[in-house]
């Protein structure tokens, strides 16, 4: 179940991978944290929190802990939101930590898209050992010819 609800959140459908997360239940699989991961992304790329956030609830009710790849998407939900959810991220991610969840280069992108680079290098240099803030992140694709001298891709 947790590939499919997987591919229709990476199709856009989060709608039907509600559907499918709710027919894993009813045939009485317990979710684990990919499951919840993969159903709360659609709803991150939409920005819409407060569906994350339902889900998050649903997840610690179930016994589920998070782990840094539904931590990311719940960043990523209050990054995108508009507003902004700055104190909600910042609160997120110092909630993660607590609880040891480990912090990934994904993690620290999304909470500076939300919070700004500035104040995550604050936050890192507070709570990860002054751990550096990476670049910026590109999406991979380049428009146009590689740069002269660049390497091919295979």
């Amino acid at each position: 179940y947790s590939s499919v609800i997987d591919a229709c959140g990476k199709a856009g459908d989060a709608e039907r991978a509600v559907r499918i997360f709710r027919r894993m239940q009813s045939a009485g699989l317990k979710p684990h944290v990919v499951a919840y991961s993969a159903l709360a992304r659609p709803f991150s790329y939409r920005g819409d929190w407060v569906k994350v956030e339902s889900i998050a609830q649903d997840m610690a009710a179930d016994g589920v802990a998070p782990n840094e790849y539904f931590i990311y998407a719940q960043l990523l939900a209050y990054a995108i939101a508009r507003p902004r959810q700055v104190a909600r991220a910042e609160d997120a991610f110092r909630k993660a930590l607590a609880r040891g969840i480990p912090v990934n280069d994904h993690v620290v992108a999304a909470l500076a898209r939300c919070v700004g680079r500035p104040r995550c290098a604050q936050l890192m240099d507070e709570l990860c050992d002054s751990r550096a803030v990476p670049p910026p992140r590109s999406n991979g694709y380049r428009k146009g010819p590689a740069p002269i001298g660049a390497p091919r891709r295979q």
